[in-house]
C-alpha cells in the first residue's frame, strides 16, 4: 500500500500526464492443456505491467481447453492465466483447475507472440468444510452465492445455490486455518455483488482445523432498507466557496459506502440504513459539481474519528467542521552528500484527504536543508524527495516518469508512517541518495533432502521496490543494488523446475520490514524454508502427482530453451524434438531417470543441420504416457 502512495504522489508531483499513446495491435497465441475429467468453459485473464488504468484485467473465454488468441494487445509486458469455470460462476475457486504460463510475455512494434502455452491443472485441496444454513425473508430472488475468505492455503473458495429451491450450503475443500464467510443473492445475475442485492455474512471468523468440519455458519441475507442503524448530526462551514455538501460513511460493515447530501440551509444530515459496524465520516463542498471530491474543496478533518453503530442505533451528534485547508504539517530536514544542483522537491503522499502535498525547498550551502510542508489534513503519510532534473521537459509518459525519478537524488524517510493530526509533526528527517548501492544478504536453509533453485525476492518501500535473484541451492545470497528503504525478503525452493512458486514448495519470509540504509549492506537477514505443515513428510511432497512435460522457458527462444519434464515414479524416458514435417531434428534423451522434477537445457544452435525460424515440438515418450509441446526458434 506505501509503495502505491509513493508511486500516487510521484504522478501528482511531477506533472499533469496526458494520456499515454501505445502502438496497437499485438497479438499473444497458444495453447491451454487440461488432461483432468472437469468440463466447462477456460477463462483467460491477460494482465498489463504497468496495468491499464481503464482495463486493467482483459478476460477471453474458450469454449474449452485449446487454442487461444488475444489480439489489439498494446506494446508492453503481460502476465497470461487460466482458469476451468467448471461451476459456471465467472470465478476462480480453489477446486477448479487453474494456471500461469510462467514469465512476463513481452509485445514490442505490434508483434506477434506464438506458442505461449501453459497447463491447468487441479489445486491440492484440504479435507474440512464449513456448513451452514441461509435465512432471506424479503421479495427478491435469484442465485445465493457463498463464499469462504481464507487467511489460509485455501485463500478462496465459493458454492452456490439457487434460492427457493435450497437454503443450505456447504463449502469443501478446505485446508485449516481462519475464514470469513460471505454470501449475497445474485438478483440481476450479472455474477457480482451489488450495493442493492441482499447480502450477509457469518457473525464472526471460522477457525478450522486440519481435516475438521464447521457445521453452524447460519447466515442471514438483509436488503439495504432492512439496516436499522443510522449516523446523525451537522455540518458547519463559514467559508467562501458553495456547493452540496456530501457527507459519507466508509463502513467495516455490509454497507461499506454511503453518501448523502446534507440540508443546505441547515447543514444537517442522516445517514440511514446502517448495518451494525465500525465507520468513519468524510464531508466536502462539491465546489465544481462533479459529484466527488476533488483537491481544493472544503472537506472535513474529523473524518478518522471511528464511529461504532450497533443493531439498530441511531448515533447522534456526530458534528462536521470543513476547512478549505488542513491545519497540520510536517517539518524536519533533508540531508544530500551529492553534487546535483536544482531544487529540492519535498511531498507528504498520504491516506487523507490531502492525498498529495508537495513544496519545494531551497537547496543551498553544505546542508541539511530544512523543509515545511503545510496544509495536511488529518492521515497517515510517508514523506518522500528528489532533485528532479527538467532539462528534457516534463515526462509525458509512464517509463520515462520511472526514469527520471532512478536518475534523480531521491529518498524518503525510513521511519514509520507519520500520522497527522491537526497540529505540526517536527524532526521527520531523511537523507537523499543518488544511486541505489545497498544490498541484503543473509543464509537460506531448507529442508533435509530437497533440492532445487531458491529464488529470493526483495519487496520494497523504497526506489527499488522489486528485486529478485536465484541461487543454485540453499546457502548464502547477496541481492545488491537496492535503495534505501524497507523491505521484506522471501524466497522458495524451486523443487520441480517450473519457476514459479507451488503450494507443496518450501517457503519462507520475514516476519516484518527489514530497514536497508544508504550504501551499507544488512546483514544476517536468514530464511529457514520449511514445507505446509499439512503435507506429511513421508507422502514425499517432492515427488509429483503425474507424468508430464511441462512448458519450456523461454519460448519463444534464441538459441536456448530450458525443457522441463516430471515423473512420479523412475522410468524409461525418450526426449526428442522435430519439426512441422515431423522430422527429428534433435534426440536429447534415451534412458532410465529417477523419479522427480527434470530439466534440459537445449541450444538449437546443436540440432543437426542449420535449424530455420519456426514451429518446433517436443516429445517426450515414458511407459503408457506420451505428451508433445509446441515451440517457437526466432533467429
Amino acid at each position: 500500500m506505501k509503495k502505491t502512495i509513493i508511486m500516487i504522489g510521484l504522478l501528482s508531483l511531477l506533472a499533469a500526464i496526458p494520456p499515454l499513446l501505445f502502438a496497437i495491435g499485438g497479438k499473444i497465441s497458444g495453447f491451454i492443456d487440461y488432461q483432468g475429467e472437469k468440463t466447462g468453459p477456460v477463462i483467460i485473464a491477460i494482465l498489463a505491467i504497468p496495468p491499464d488504468f481503464d482495463q486493467p484485467l482483459r478476460l477471453d473465454t474458450l469454449a474449452s481447453a485449446g487454442s487461444y488468441e488475444i489480439s489489439d494487445l498494446a506494446d508492453g509486458t503481460y502476465f497470461i492465466g487460466a482458469f476451468l469455470d467448471a461451476n459456471g460462476n465467472g470465478f476462480p475457486g480453489m477446486d477448479e483447475p487453474m494456471g500461469i504460463f510462467p514469465a512476463p510475455i513481452t509485445v514490442v512494434d505490434s508483434a506477434e507472440i506464438y506458442g505461449i502455452d501453459f497447463e491447468i491443472k487441479q489445486l491440492p485441496t484440504g479435507t474440512g468444510t464449513i456448513s451452514g444454513n441461509v435465512s432471506y425473508t424479503g421479495v427478491q430472488t435469484g442465485e445465493v452465492h457463498i463464499y469462504a475468505l481464507g487467511l489460509t492455503r485455501t485463500p478462496f473458495t465459493s458454492t452456490h445455490f439457487t434460492w427457493g429451491e435450497a437454503d443450505s450450503y456447504i463449502l469443501e475443500g478446505l485446508f485449516g486455518g481462519d475464514y470469513i464467510v460471505v454470501a449475497y443473492m445474485d438478483v440481476n445475475q450479472n455474477q457480482l455483488p451489488d450495493p442493492g442485492e441482499p447480502m450477509g455474512a457469518f457473525n464472526k471468523s471460522v477457525k478450522l482445523e486440519d481435516g475438521g468440519s464447521f457445521e453452524n455458519g447460519d447466515i442471514i441475507l438483509f436488503e439495504p432498507d432492512m439496516y436499522t442503524g443510522s449516523i446523525s448530526g451537522n455540518v458547519y462551514y463559514d467559508g467562501p466557496k458553495a456547493g452540496d455538501i456530501h457527507v459519507i460513511s466508509g463502513g467495516l460493515s455490509l454497507t461499506p459506502i454511503q453518501d448523502v447530501l446534507a440540508d443546505d440551509q441547515t447543514g444537517s444530515y442522516q445517514i440511514p440504513h446502517l448495518a451494525a459496524g465500525s465507520y468513519y465520516l468524510f464531508a466536502y463542498v462539491d465546489a465544481d459539481s462533479n459529484g466527488s471530491f476533488s483537491l481544493g474543496e472544503p472537506f472535513s478533518e474529523t473524518y478518522l474519528e471511528k464511529v461504532e453503530v450497533s443493531w439498530g442505533e441511531e448515533t447522534s451528534g456526530m458534528d462536521l467542521y470543513l476547512t478549505d485547508v488542513g491545519s497540520g504539517a510536517i517539518t524536519g530536514e533533508i540531508s544530500y552528500y551529492g553534487t546535483k544542483q536544482g531544487l529540492i522537491l519535498a511531498a507528504a503522499a498520504g491516506l487523507a484527504a490531502t492525498p498529495i502535498m508537495p513544496q519545494a525547498v531551497p537547496k543551498f550551502g553544505p546542508g541539511p536543508y530544512p523543509y515545511m510542508i503545510p496544509g495536511l489534513a488529518p492521515g497517515i503519510y510517508t514523506v518522500l524527495g528528489l532533485i528532479p532534473d527538467f532539462g528534457q521537459g516534463l515526462p509525458s509518459e509512464f517509463d520515462e516518469i520511472i526514469q527520471l525519478v532512478m536518475d534523480s537524488p531521491f529518498g524518503f524517510y525510513l521511519g514509520d508512517f507519520v500520522y497527522v493530526d491537526r497540529d505540526t509533526v517536527n524532526d521527520i528527517n531523511f537523507t537523499l541518495e543518488d544511486s541505489s548501492t545497498s544490498s541484503i544478504a543473509g543464509t537460506i536453509l531448507s529442508p533435509h533432502g530437497l533440492n532445487g533453485e531458491v529464488f529470493v525476492f526483495c519487496l520494497g518501500i523504497s526506489r527499488t521496490p522489486f528485486m529478485k535473484l536465484s541461487i543454485a541451492g540453499s546457502g548464502d545470497y547477496q541481492i545488491s543494488g537496492l535503495a534505501s528503504g524497507k523491505y521484506i525478503v522471501a524466497a522458495f525452493m524451486d523443487v520441480n523446475g517450473d519457476s514459479t512458486f507451488s503450494i507443496h514448495e518450501p517457503m519462507g519470509f520475514t516476519q516484518k520490514l527489514i530497514t536497508v540504509y544508504s550504501n551499507s549492506t544488512t546483514e544476517k537477514v536468514n530464511l529457514n524454508l520449511g514445507l505446509p505443515t499439512t503435507v506429511a513428510a513421508a507422502d514425499r511432497p517432492d515427488l509429483p502427482a503425474d507424468f508430464a512435460l511441462l512448458p519450456n522457458y523461454p519460448n519463444p527462444f534464441n538459441p536456448e530453451t530450458r525443457l522441463r519434464f516430471q515423473l512420479p515414479e523412475a522410468s524409461h524416458v525418450r526426449l526428442k524434438i522435430f519439426n512441422v514435417r515431423g522430422e527429428e531434428v534433435a534426440a536429447l534423451l534415451d534412458q532410465e531417470v529417477q523419479a522427480g522434477y527434470h530439466q534440459i537445457i537445449w541450444n538449437a544452435q546443436s540440432a543437426v543441420g542449420n535449424l530455420s525460424s519456426g514451429v518446433y515440438f517436443c516429445r517426450i515418450e515414458s511407459r503408457n504416457f506420451t505428451q508433445s509441446r509446441k515451440m517457437m526458434f526466432i533467429r
